[in-house]
């Protein structure tokens, strides 16, 4: 090695550290648990809006994080309260409505698994009350409402990220898919072709048509489209 090339102990942990601080700031999965959130009320404190299936999946990958939780459904409000109570062994606060939980001062962000035609307004009310959001997918049901999600983030200043499964979670072949199609490695493009699975449902619906059960403030889970 020439002696111009040479680094000195102090250049070398200083590079070093700025390496790595660019990787945390590329790979957010990277960062460990107790930066993220340590145990008790440490770190950033999540509140989830929609704790049913999807909702209710999230949460237990934050689960040190989750310091509220809201459903119009009040079983499942119940059941998810009984497993994040259980699992971080302090209390978390409770919602039927989305909007009183946001009034909390003591929410960093919120995370929104709502039905499909229920995202846009919570995660704009989410983002005036001053928290940041990660919304699921599909993201809006339009394309002025994904315009108004992109203004509000950027007049109130706040951190927004939807999800879409293995391509948030930094899927190897996805990203490996993006390069080579970015790069022109594979040549130019000509045509794609998109494969949907098919519908979630194989059966007429359990349920009859009939009232609302004692238990769901139907109302707000009709939402904007009501």
């Amino acid at each position: 090695m020439k002696k111009t090339d040479s680094l000195s102990r102090r250049q070398f942990l200083s590079r070093t550290t700025l390496a790595v601080s660019g990787l945390s700031l590329a790979l957010p999965n990277i960062i460990t648990r107790p930066a993220f959130g340590a145990e008790g009320t440490g770190g950033i404190r999540v509140g989830v809006i929609g704790v049913g299936g999807q909702g209710k999946s999230n949460i237990r990958e934050i689960m040190s994080n989750v310091t509220a939780i809201c459903d119009p459904d009040r079983n499942h409000l119940a059941d998810t309260k009984k497993m994040v109570e259980d699992k971080n062994q302090r209390p978390v606060a409770t919602y039927g409505d989305f909007r009183k939980m946001l009034e909390s001062k003591d929410l960093d962000a919120v995370l929104i698994a709502t039905p499909d035609h229920w995202h846009t307004l919570p995660a704009i009310y989410a983002m005036q009350a001053g928290k940041d959001v990660y919304c699921e997918k599909p993201l809006t049901l339009t394309v002025r409402e994904g315009q108004a999600l992109v203004k509000a983030a950027r007049y109130y200043k706040r951190i927004f990220q939807t999800g879409s499964q293995q391509r948030s979670w930094g899927d190897e072949k996805f990203r490996r898919g993006c390069e080579y199609a970015r790069s022109g490695r594979i040549g130019d493009i000509k045509t794609v072709r998109v494969g949907l699975p098919g519908v979630n449902w194989t059966t007429d619906p359990a349920v009859p048509d009939s009232e609302p059960p004692a238990e769901l403030d139907y109302g707000l889970r009709l939402g904007s489209r009501a």
